[in-house]
């Protein structure tokens, strides 16, 4: 996360009265946050926000961290979804548009919170559905 990103997350929590912000605090932020994907932080930071109902103390650089460790060990970060997306190849026999259609559709439906397996399978259904009728099956 660089100082940019650091200083959004700052101003967010901020807004949220879950941090006092000051001056030269967001080059602290991005220090602490280096090497946190700035998307991690800003859906961690969005759920301690929904969630925190106690304001016993400011929320922290570390608290960030512990929440997105947690929220890997849950697997819901987005980044985390969208990098189990690549990890299904999709059914053989496809052509290249059919295979492209559920790519796609896999991809939306990992990212949506649908478990690889689960998804490969509402993908499959999705190109089935796309796919015109079977003219052997006329009757």
């Amino acid at each position: 996360m660089n100082r940019i990103e650091a200083a959004k997350v700052v101003a967010y929590l901020n807004r949220a009265g879950l941090v006092g912000a000051m001056e030269g605090q967001a080059a602290v932020w991005a220090d602490a946050l280096h090497d946190v994907a700035y998307q991690d932080a800003q859906q961690v930071v969005r759920d301690m926000v929904r969630a925190r109902t106690s304001r016993e103390r400011w929320v922290t650089p570390g608290d960030v961290i512990a929440g997105i460790r947690e929220a890997r060990r849950w697997g819901v970060l987005e980044s985390d979804r969208a990098r189990r997306a690549q990890q299904i190849d999709p059914p053989g026999g496809l052509t290249a548009d059919q295979e492209r259609a559920w790519r796609a559709e896999y991809h939306e439906a990992v990212i949506g919170g649908a478990y690889p397996d689960v998804a490969a399978s509402l993908a499959t259904q999705g190109l089935r559905a796309l796919a015109p009728p079977d003219p052997s099956d006329a009757r």
